[in-house]
């Protein structure tokens, strides 16, 4: 909060100077005290309590609670009431030892209401007026915060031990439940003092054991003991509160602003043709690399000229960015002019290339596959997984399909139901699966998908079902319903592969970008970046960019590598953007392209081998052992998929898959390509996203557009070429507009 330590000892002392005055007052008020006193006024002691509706617009009852009138209450400037700030005392005792010091009238610090440990409640505000809760202080875009908050003390010591009580979770839960219904205040906008005082880091209430997500699900209680509708935020509220969804930043509008995106993967590529195509003359996209693309990376054997990827491999209908982005370049008209079929029909094999079952065969029984992934059940499996991931199921109706983390946050503030599916979707997926459908709603029995999807994700370079959080995988089974749940029962992938190689696409976007103005410097790090202190998107304060070349000054900066390599060059970072930062996890991934001996080019060529023991084990990763093998030509080169132990080198990485395709019964001839990628599938651990309540996401999702910057890194995404070119084009249309 903001009780300075002398007022803390102050008030553990009892005693002595200003405190002894404010104990006077309680007296006045009726709380119990220590006899001594020497009165000061108050001015408001006289103010009557404020006439407040016993029943919110929507139904729910005000909590019982005590007036006690602060020294500092004043009119508000006219702006509506959108939002709750949560603060803890830094002192315990009694709800009545905090508002006893807001009425020290040498005190120039109040709160609207004070929740103490026991339940009790005490308003010292006026909601209709305003309160010095929150001082120097900016929330998503707007400064002066205490002008359109609602500001809440709860009693606590703040050391992150201090428990808050069941009363006191209870108890409050009632008032925001009452505040959120009565002035249509959405989830993403109750948030803590830490998260809006200035600059970031200057306080650090609520402390780290308050559990938002607790405080959620006993406000779900009281919405749902009110007979309110599970599943939005009700009647007349829902529009007002969907107005409040996206951060008030103003749109940058003029043609001339010099804008910076640092990274030439899908993501740059992506948020430069947007920018280009809304009218910005003056675009400079900086790569490191020689050439454009990032992760997607194409081989091309210079014997066949048959090309290879040694990222990104696959397409599907559900593709609608990146087939935007290839039609409106000039690449191809449709689909069908650079893309071709490409069919999975995996096997699942041991270690010792012994075949377990048919990957997407769901309909086989096999005992030796029941064992591993459960029987599929169409009368158990099915119902559940197309409530889950059709459209109009669960998944797309919470906004996970959706790029980025914005709008699942947005569907989460305004729906309780929305809320629940959220909270359980930073649990891994394995966990996810395990739950029972009913809990959302939904029938049937999800449990059985688990070993499957686990080696679908683990082929793909995405984890493991048992670490990853499901709020990843699933955002791939959001686009999988906009592929179509139907091909995925008729055994049918839907997915394409580029004819001339995917990099070719993006070599020809960035010849476009060139060809339409933008600057485009390859082969250009950027060393550093300096940015404003406190800048808000839009407002004056150049970003400065180091190079080899020398200084550059921009008006913004576009993040767009991976957020590793935004630690190199990003060297003011804020408290938040580093806890972002740091905390985001890895896979370090191996993709070998070679050519295959005779015995292993006879036995499995034409196939996607997935290797059961290593992918359903994430134990195994110390091993740095083979995950996938494919050959769709019938060729003898094969491409083969490892997740690296950490820390290993190349050469033992490139052991062990030998050992491992010994065992598959062949070898290689003659490594083509070895790619060792380090930052593969940025994502955050569930302990990350359930920290601090559950508040790790809205915070930084918070920080875009702060000091000049948006990130449309990976950790904010899911990272698929389709899901990061749908974000960088949702995020340069939500911060830019069309220029003038």
């Amino acid at each position: 909060m903001f009780f300075p330590q002398r007022a803390i000892l102050e008030v553990k002392q009892v005693w002595s100077g200003r405190l002894a005055r404010a104990l006077a007052i309680a007296v006045a008020l009726g709380v119990p005290t220590p006899a001594r006193a020497d009165a000061a006024a108050n001015p408001n002691l006289a103010m009557p309590a404020p006439a407040a509706p016993a029943i919110s617009r929507r139904g729910v009852a005000r909590p019982p609670m005590r007036w006690m009138p602060a020294n500092v209450i004043e009119s508000r400037p006219g702006a509506p009431i959108d939002t709750i700030v949560i603060h803890h005392t830094n002192i315990d005792g009694p709800a009545e030892r905090t508002a006893t010091f807001f009425a020290d009238p040498t005190t120039r610090v109040s709160a609207h209401y004070v929740v103490g440990k026991d339940g009790k409640i005490i308003q010292c505000v006026p909601d209709a007026q305003l309160a010095h809760h929150a001082g120097v202080s900016e929330y998503r875009g707007r400064t002066r915060v205490n002008e359109f908050s609602i500001g809440i003390e709860v009693v606590n010591i703040g050391d992150g031990v201090d428990p808050y009580p069941e009363a006191q979770y209870r108890a409050l839960a009632q008032l925001v439940a009452y505040l959120q219904t009565e002035h249509g205040i959405g989830w993403d906008r109750v948030t803590g003092h830490k998260n809006v005082a200035r600059p970031l880091g200057r306080k650090d209430d609520p402390s780290p054991n308050f559990d938002y997500l607790h405080l959620q699900a006993e406000v779900a209680d009281v919405l749902k003991a009110t007979k309110l509708p599970a599943d939005a935020i009700p009647g007349d509220l829902e529009a007002e509160v969907k107005l409040n969804i996206l951060p008030p930043l103003a749109p940058i509008r003029a043609k001339a602003t010099r804008i910076a995106v640092v990274g030439g993967g899908v993501a740059g590529l992506s948020s430069a043709y947007e920018l280009t195509r809304m009218g910005f003359k003056d675009v400079t996209l900086f790569e490191a690399s020689p050439e454009v693309g990032g992760k997607v990376h194409t081989y091309v054997h210079p014997k066949t000229g048959r090309p290879y990827e040694v990222g990104a491999i696959v397409q599907s209908s559900g593709f609608e960015n990146i087939y935007r982005l290839a039609k409106e370049t000039g690449y191809a008209a449709k689909p069908a002019d650079w893309l071709e079929p490409y069919p999975i029909t995996a096997t699942v094999v041991s270690k010792d290339g012994k075949p377990v079952s048919s990957y997407i065969d769901y309909h086989q029984r096999q005992p030796d596959a029941a064992k591993r992934y459960g029987a599929w059940d169409d009368a158990k499996a099915m119902p559940a997984f197309v409530q889950l991931v059709s459209p109009g199921g669960q998944l797309r109706e919470a906004g996970v399909e959706e790029p980025g983390f914005e709008s699942l946050l947005a569907h989460a503030s305004a729906s309780a139901h929305n809320a629940a599916i959220l909270n359980a979707l930073y649990l891994p997926t394995e966990q996810f699966l395990a739950k029972s459908p009913t809990w959302w709603g939904g029938t049937g029995d999800l449990s059985a998908l688990t070993g499957r999807l686990s080696l679908f994700f683990n082929m793909t370079g995405y984890g493991y079902a048992s670490e990853v959080p499901a709020l990843y995988h699933m955002k791939f089974f959001g686009l999988a319903a906009q592929v179509g749940y139907a091909q995925m029962v008729e055994h049918s992938s839907g997915m394409t592969t580029a004819r001339a190689g995917y990099q070719a696409l993006f070599r020809h976007v960035g010849s476009w970008l060139t060809a339409h103005g933008v600057h485009m410097r390859v082969s250009t790090p950027v060393l550093d970046a300096k940015r404003p202190g406190e800048g808000t998107w839009g407002t004056p304060g150049p970003v400065q960019l180091t190079t080899a070349a020398g200084k550059e000054s921009f008006d913004a900066l576009v993040v767009a590598t991976s957020p590793e390599t935004a630690r190199r060059y990003l060297h003011d970072t804020s408290p938040l953007e580093r806890k972002m930062l740091e905390n985001v996890r890895y896979y370090g991934f191996v993709t070998t392209i070679f050519e295959a001996s005779p015995a292993m080019t006879a036995r499995w060529k034409q196939s996607t081998v997935i290797v059961e023991d290593y992918g359903l084990d994430a134990a195994s990763i110390t091993g740095s052992h083979i995950v996938g093998l494919y050959n769709n030509d019938g060729s003898n080169v094969f491409t083969a998929y490892q997740f690296a132990a950490p820390g290993a080198s190349d050469a033992t990485i490139q052991q062990a898959l030998k050992r491992d395709l010994a065992r598959l019964g062949g070898g290689i001839e003659r490594t083509l390509v070895f790619k060792h990628w380090l930052d593969y599938f940025p994502h955050y651990s569930s302990e990350t996203l359930r920290s601090d309540g559950g508040r790790f996401l809205p915070e930084i999702v918070d920080l875009q557009g702060q000091r000049n910057t948006l990130y449309v890194t990976a950790n904010y995404n899911f990272e698929s070429t389709e899901h990061m070119a749908g974000f960088a084009r949702q995020m340069m249309h939500r911060y830019f507009s069309e220029a003038d």
